[in-house]
């Protein structure tokens, strides 16, 4: 799930606001407080809950009331961070009650449950998972905390949300990098370190194309630049194959085709209006294309076109997982 769809659960699960008046102290006030580095990028967003309460106070306590909390908010700006979530979590508890703080707990632990789940199933199987089990701790640490507020102190349990959100986002971040896909450079380099005197060979190639490459980046001749960069990636993709063998090709179009198994029926869940959905969709029928080009190559005996390809579709995925946890 993306990120920023945490938050819009929480809020939803707070209360379904209707149709309300405008903002106080002006139409700018949202954008105001949403503008910043906090609004929802990073997991439960505490600036997007205050926005929603804020409009809760305005319609239960009246404008003035509202326009007093949005002063105090501004004043506290430039004050420091915890000040400013001080006055947030207030506002929610304050506007929404403690049930607001339990269901925030709920869907941050429920999103981590999931996380963590996927976490222990990489690591299961990974040879390094320092970072990955760092990032897991941290997250249940952080909960953990927020659980020993919730009851007595719930705005400095707010906050502690806060903080395991920010901590489930690292974590998300961590398990996409433990679960990505290698680069072609990245299995010619492996190739090289089994080569033997082949890769002496293959070094030296490399050389002659990559000074190729830089000629033609020096010229400004786009054309050529991308015939070289070209020349260098078939060179890698032919001694990557010849190196580890045509199961190299073959085994990473199976990885690439199970994870677009695993983001088509996500993308296909969310909203259509969306335009990062839509440039997501599209990423994922670039890279969808790129694996049935390499699947047709494999059967065809081109084994370094499918190795080629198959790379190409995983740097789409990758990037698409990536922005995904954005």
């Amino acid at each position: 799930m993306k990120i920023r769809r945490l938050s819009s659960l929480i809020v939803l699960a707070i209360l379904a606001l209707a149709a309300c008046e405008d903002m106080p102290a002006g139409p700018d006030a949202l954008a105001a407080i949403t503008e910043e580095a906090g609004a929802g990028g990073n997991g439960l967003s505490l600036r997007d809950l205050f926005a929603a309460a804020l409009f809760q106070v305005q319609r239960e306590e009246g404008r003035d009331a509202a326009i007093a909390v949005l002063r105090r908010w501004r004043d506290a700006r430039d004050s420091e961070a915890e000040n400013l979530r001080s006055i947030e979590a207030e506002t929610v508890v304050r506007a929404f009650g403690r049930g607001a703080v339990d269901r925030a707990s709920s869907v941050v632990k429920l999103e981590l449950d999931g996380a963590g789940l996927a976490a222990e199933r990489v690591l299961a199987s990974a040879t390094d998972g320092k970072d990955l089990q760092a990032a897991l701790d941290s997250a249940a640490v952080a909960l953990a905390a927020a659980e020993v507020l919730r009851a007595e102190h719930p705005e400095r349990a707010l906050i502690a949300l806060q903080e395991a959100a920010d901590q489930l986002a690292q974590l998300r971040v961590a398990l996409v990098n433990a679960e990505r896909f290698p680069t072609l450079e990245e299995l010619y380099r492996e190739a090289l370190g089994r080569g033997g005197e082949a890769a002496l060979r293959a070094r030296g190639e490399e050389a002659r194309l990559t000074a190729d490459v830089e000629r033609a980046s020096g010229n400004g001749n786009i054309e050529h630049r991308y015939t070289a960069l070209e020349a260098l990636r078939h060179h890698r993709a032919t001694f990557a194959v010849e190196i580890l063998g045509e199961s190299t090709g073959r085994e990473l179009l199976a990885r690439v085709a199970r994870g677009l198994e695993e983001l088509r029926p996500l993308l296909d869940s969310l909203d259509h209006a969306g335009a990062n959905v839509l440039q997501d969709r599209r990423m994922l029928e670039t890279a969808a294309v790129f694996r049935d080009r390499g699947e047709t190559a494999m059967t065809d005996g081109q084994a370094v076109l499918a190795l080629d390809l198959a790379a190409h579709a995983a740097g789409v995925l990758d990037e698409l997982r990536r922005r995904r946890v954005r």
